[in-house]
């Protein structure tokens, strides 16, 4: 039975991953204790790098929620750490079908009604749900996106082509994923390192029937740092992901529905 049959209202969990982020987390951290109270259960830092200073801030402030900080021996991927953030929370306050895991990149912040507009206590169906990105002028930025075949890729990089109005995936950066969904899908794939993490869950989710809701009531800023479009490795990174990618058998299923559904329009 899927958790759209419960009226238990789930409760919200948070990842956030850190790659030598100290100066955002505290920020982020402000933003997420100026949510509504009682909508936050527990917030775990992964440190994926080592940090220069440890927070030694045990709650969110005014309402008490507990941040746990995990140091990584050696740097993990984007599947990898919030995988593992995911089962030690599990281990740690037994999660339900309902809940919700939000995964947060440092770099995000949020604003007083984010999570309440997201709307997931009333949700009873979604497997995902992302809130409108913007940029840090303020501008919608490309974080609901269509499918990423190489023609598409083209159109987004060349002609400033961005949100799609009708997106197959949400870029990693903000995602409330649902405990079922993301146990059913036994969580992100760690054969993909970095990129394209996002892309594949997306596309699992909507094949095992989850569906995806773009609440664009909710707005959260993301100032993007895109390594790829700097370093070579990273970019390297970036491209054997979408081989990866173009090569699996969901990104297949998706084209050939999306092929489908577009030749009968």
């Amino acid at each position: 039975m899927r958790p759209g049959d419960s009226r238990s209202k789930g409760r919200i969990f948070v990842s956030i991953v850190s790659h030598g982020h100290d100066d955002l987390l505290p920020l982020l951290l402000d933003d997420l204790a100026k949510q509504p109270r009682d909508m936050i259960q527990r917030v775990l830092i992964t440190h994926n790098l080592p940090p220069a200073r440890r927070l030694n801030s045990p709650a969110l402030k005014p309402h008490m929620v507990m941040v746990d900080e995990w140091v990584n021996s050696s740097a993990q991927g984007f599947s990898s750490n919030h995988n593992s953030a995911l089962k030690m929370l599990d281990r740690q306050l037994g999660l339900e079908a309902n809940d919700w895991f939000l995964v947060v990149n440092p770099d995000i912040r949020l604003n007083d009604e984010s999570l309440v507009k997201l709307g997931l206590r009333t949700d009873r169906q979604s497997g995902i749900v992302a809130p409108l990105v913007l940029s840090n002028t303020g501008h919608p930025s490309d974080a609901a996106r269509d499918l990423p075949t190489p023609m598409n890729l083209i159109h987004r990089y060349m002609f400033r082509r961005r949100n799609s109005e009708s997106p197959i995936w949400f870029a990693g950066m903000f995602l409330a994923i649902r405990v079922a969904c993301w146990r059913e899908l036994a969580g992100f794939d760690e054969s993909y390192f970095l990129y394209c993490e996002d892309v594949d869950f997306c596309l699992r989710a909507r094949i095992a029937g989850w569906p995806l809701r773009h609440e664009t009531q909710s707005t959260v800023s993301h100032q993007a740092q895109r390594a790829s479009h700097y370093s070579i490795q990273h970019f390297l990174w970036h491209a054997q992901s979408l081989l990866r990618l173009w090569s699996s058998s969901s990104y297949r299923s998706v084209k050939a529905l999306s092929s489908a559904r577009h030749h009968r329009i």
